[in-house]
Protein backbone atom coordinates (compact mmCIF):
# COMPACT_ATOMS: atom_id res chain seq x y z
CA UNK A 1 0.00 0.00 0.00
CA UNK A 2 3.01 2.42 0.61
CA UNK A 3 4.38 2.10 -2.93
CA UNK A 4 0.78 2.98 -4.23
CA UNK A 5 0.63 6.24 -2.03
CA UNK A 6 3.55 6.90 -3.69
CA UNK A 7 3.41 6.34 -7.31
CA UNK A 8 -0.30 8.55 -6.85
CA UNK A 9 2.08 11.19 -5.43
CA UNK A 10 4.48 10.70 -8.41
CA UNK A 11 1.86 10.93 -10.85
CA UNK A 12 0.16 14.06 -8.65
CA UNK A 13 3.22 15.69 -8.84
CA UNK A 14 3.87 14.93 -12.67
CA UNK A 15 0.77 15.91 -13.73
CA UNK A 16 0.38 19.07 -11.74
CA UNK A 17 3.67 20.37 -13.65
CA UNK A 18 2.47 19.20 -16.63
CA UNK A 19 0.32 22.48 -17.90
CA UNK A 20 3.54 24.45 -17.13
CA UNK A 21 5.74 22.91 -18.94
CA UNK A 22 3.75 22.73 -22.10
CA UNK A 23 2.91 26.94 -21.48
CA UNK A 24 6.60 27.25 -21.30
CA UNK A 25 7.65 25.21 -24.63
CA UNK A 26 4.72 25.21 -26.22
CA UNK A 27 3.10 23.17 -28.93
CA UNK A 28 5.86 22.28 -31.74
CA UNK A 29 5.00 24.28 -34.99
CA UNK A 30 5.86 21.74 -38.14
CA UNK A 31 9.23 21.32 -39.26
CA UNK A 32 10.51 23.16 -42.68
CA UNK A 33 11.02 21.06 -45.22
CA UNK A 34 14.73 21.11 -46.61
CA UNK A 35 13.86 22.89 -49.81
CA UNK A 36 16.11 26.10 -51.20
CA UNK A 37 13.82 28.30 -53.18
CA UNK A 38 15.59 30.44 -55.68
CA UNK A 39 14.38 33.35 -57.83
CA UNK A 40 10.66 33.56 -56.46
CA UNK A 41 9.18 36.34 -58.49
CA UNK A 42 5.31 37.23 -60.13
CA UNK A 43 4.80 39.51 -62.85
CA UNK A 44 3.74 42.68 -62.50
CA UNK A 45 -0.50 42.03 -63.47
CA UNK A 46 -1.69 44.58 -66.09
CA UNK A 47 -4.28 46.94 -63.85
CA UNK A 48 -7.66 45.34 -62.85
CA UNK A 49 -6.23 41.84 -63.95
CA UNK A 50 -7.98 39.51 -61.32
CA UNK A 51 -4.87 36.92 -61.39
CA UNK A 52 -1.58 36.66 -61.32
CA UNK A 53 1.37 33.68 -61.73
CA UNK A 54 4.31 32.66 -59.46
CA UNK A 55 7.20 31.23 -60.83
CA UNK A 56 10.85 29.80 -59.01
CA UNK A 57 12.98 26.86 -58.72
CA UNK A 58 12.91 24.62 -56.06
CA UNK A 59 15.99 21.99 -54.87
CA UNK A 60 15.58 19.37 -52.49
CA UNK A 61 18.43 19.30 -50.21
CA UNK A 62 17.10 16.83 -47.58
CA UNK A 63 17.19 13.26 -48.11
CA UNK A 64 13.60 12.66 -47.69
CA UNK A 65 11.47 12.84 -50.95
CA UNK A 66 8.63 15.19 -50.71
CA UNK A 67 5.28 16.27 -52.53
CA UNK A 68 4.78 19.66 -53.06
CA UNK A 69 0.88 19.97 -52.61
CA UNK A 70 0.39 23.68 -51.82
CA UNK A 71 0.67 27.36 -51.19
CA UNK A 72 -0.76 30.01 -49.31
CA UNK A 73 -0.85 33.59 -49.32
CA UNK A 74 -2.68 36.09 -48.02
CA UNK A 75 -2.61 38.14 -51.19
CA UNK A 76 -5.25 35.63 -53.28
CA UNK A 77 -8.82 34.07 -52.29
CA UNK A 78 -6.74 31.05 -53.36
CA UNK A 79 -3.71 29.26 -55.48
CA UNK A 80 -3.25 26.72 -57.35
CA UNK A 81 -0.25 24.74 -58.54
CA UNK A 82 -0.84 24.44 -62.69
CA UNK A 83 0.89 23.25 -65.64
CA UNK A 84 0.66 23.59 -69.50
CA UNK A 85 0.45 20.85 -71.23
CA UNK A 86 -0.05 20.42 -74.91
CA UNK A 87 -3.95 18.84 -75.53
CA UNK A 88 -5.66 18.50 -79.11
CA UNK A 89 -2.50 20.63 -80.78
CA UNK A 90 -3.22 23.69 -78.28
CA UNK A 91 -1.46 24.69 -75.31
CA UNK A 92 -3.90 24.08 -72.31
CA UNK A 93 -3.57 24.93 -68.34
CA UNK A 94 -4.38 22.13 -66.23
CA UNK A 95 -4.74 22.09 -62.44
CA UNK A 96 -2.43 19.99 -60.24
CA UNK A 97 -2.87 18.28 -57.22
CA UNK A 98 0.58 17.85 -56.42
CA UNK A 99 4.03 17.85 -57.92
CA UNK A 100 6.90 15.03 -56.34
CA UNK A 101 10.45 16.64 -55.41
CA UNK A 102 12.72 13.55 -55.32
CA UNK A 103 15.54 14.14 -52.51
CA UNK A 104 18.41 16.22 -54.79
CA UNK A 105 15.73 16.90 -57.36
CA UNK A 106 14.78 20.16 -58.94
CA UNK A 107 11.99 21.63 -59.63
CA UNK A 108 11.42 25.07 -62.09
CA UNK A 109 8.19 27.05 -62.27
CA UNK A 110 8.29 28.87 -64.98
CA UNK A 111 6.43 30.58 -68.05
CA UNK A 112 4.89 27.71 -70.20
CA UNK A 113 5.27 25.12 -67.42
CA UNK A 114 4.73 24.60 -63.72
CA UNK A 115 3.72 27.62 -62.05
CA UNK A 116 1.49 28.35 -59.34
CA UNK A 117 -1.67 30.64 -60.02
CA UNK A 118 -2.89 33.24 -57.33
CA UNK A 119 -6.34 33.36 -57.98
CA UNK A 120 -8.47 36.64 -56.60
CA UNK A 121 -6.00 38.87 -55.95
CA UNK A 122 -7.18 41.05 -52.90
CA UNK A 123 -4.72 43.65 -53.64
CA UNK A 124 -3.24 45.36 -56.49
CA UNK A 125 0.51 44.62 -57.02
CA UNK A 126 3.18 46.90 -58.87
CA UNK A 127 7.04 45.83 -59.28
CA UNK A 128 9.47 45.76 -56.54
CA UNK A 129 6.31 44.68 -54.20
CA UNK A 130 7.07 41.76 -51.50
CA UNK A 131 4.62 38.70 -51.72
CA UNK A 132 4.93 36.84 -48.67
CA UNK A 133 3.84 32.88 -49.40
CA UNK A 134 4.53 29.61 -47.53
CA UNK A 135 4.74 26.65 -49.44
CA UNK A 136 3.57 23.55 -48.10
CA UNK A 137 4.55 19.86 -48.48
CA UNK A 138 2.59 16.72 -47.78
CA UNK A 139 4.73 15.45 -45.14
CA UNK A 140 3.51 18.14 -43.48
CA UNK A 141 6.85 20.62 -43.90
CA UNK A 142 6.59 23.84 -44.99
CA UNK A 143 8.89 26.87 -46.54
CA UNK A 144 8.03 30.68 -46.06
CA UNK A 145 8.85 32.15 -49.36
CA UNK A 146 9.39 36.28 -49.84
CA UNK A 147 8.36 37.08 -54.22
CA UNK A 148 9.19 39.92 -55.47
CA UNK A 149 6.59 41.32 -58.24
CA UNK A 150 8.92 42.28 -61.69
CA UNK A 151 7.69 44.44 -64.20
CA UNK A 152 8.35 42.19 -67.15
CA UNK A 153 7.79 45.32 -69.84
CA UNK A 154 11.80 46.16 -69.34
Amino acid sequence: MIATARTRSFWVVLCAGLPTVIAAHGVPEPAEASVEVRGAYVPEPPPGQPNAALFMRLKNVGTESLTFSRVQCSLAARCELHAHLHANGKMVMQRLSAVDLKSGGELELRPGGLHVMLIGLKAASRAGDQVELTLLFSNGRSVPVTAVVRDMRQ
